[in-house]
């Protein structure tokens, strides 16, 4: 018995059509309603938001040219948990010389960046060069270093991000540390590599220095007779 040619034409099209509507509902989640979602996953995966934070301006005494407080850099050490090269070797090294990075390394074996101490010292900076381990990168940060520490209470100190904590450091953070600069780094999806787009997204400005009332010189002699007299009475 011949089957119906119209009833096999109508089942085909009523097929061809729900998937034509199953692809316009496909591009309707797309394009409109859930466009900010793949939007933002798209941008993800391309490009990232990058700060470049401004030296941070120094501080002198009255006489504008003697500095209480200036920037001297500093060593940090980092890894990249998820693309260790000798596993094994950076374990051991880090669980004999720096226990607290290997405890936060077995938590976090997945993570894409991992600090193992920031400010190292002359000796863990030499210790990681001799271990010749080529997953441990030393990277150069902005610390601060303050040439009367006398005057430590007044002028103040800075956090390991060089975030003024008190004193001048703290109540003028904002006019010493100026502006950030954002831009965008865009990626190369291929091969993961990043450069800088040539316009930023946000100019930073310059921090403005600061000039004192203080004279780092009467304040010099000021603390060492005060330091000598304390010795005299006991």
């Amino acid at each position: 018995m011949n089957s119906n040619p119209n009833a096999r034409i109508i089942i085909l099209f009523f097929f061809f059509f729900v998937l034509y509507l199953l692809v316009l509902v496909n591009l309707y989640l797309i394009q409109i309603s859930r466009s900010p979602f793949f939007k933002a996953l798209a941008h993800q995966q391309y490009s990232m938001t990058v700060t470049s934070t401004p030296p941070r301006a120094e501080i002198f005494d009255r006489t504008g040219i003697k500095p209480l407080a200036l920037n001297k850099d500093s060593f940090s050490a980092f890894i990249t948990p998820s693309r260790l090269e000798d596993e094994e070797g950076i374990m051991l090294f880090l669980k004999k010389h720096f226990n607290n990075a290997f405890k936060r390394l077995t938590k976090n074996k997945k993570n894409h960046f991992m600090y193992i101490k920031r400010r190292l010292s002359p000796h863990e900076i030499e210790l990681i060069k001799q271990s010749a381990q080529p997953d441990i990168k030393l990277l150069k940060e902005p610390g601060r270093f303050y040439t009367i520490p006398s005057l430590g209470p007044v002028i103040g100190i800075t956090d390991i991000d060089n975030k003024g904590l008190f004193g001048i450091e703290k109540v003028y953070d904002s006019t010493l540390a100026g502006k950030p600069a954002t831009f965008l780094l865009e990626r190369d999806a291929r091969f993961g590599n990043f450069y800088f787009k040539r316009q930023t997204k946000e100019e930073g400005t310059q921090g403005a220095p600061i000039t004192l009332t203080i004279d780092s010189v009467l304040q010099f002699l000021a603390y060492e007779e005060l330091k000598e007299y304390v010795k005299q009475i006991g």
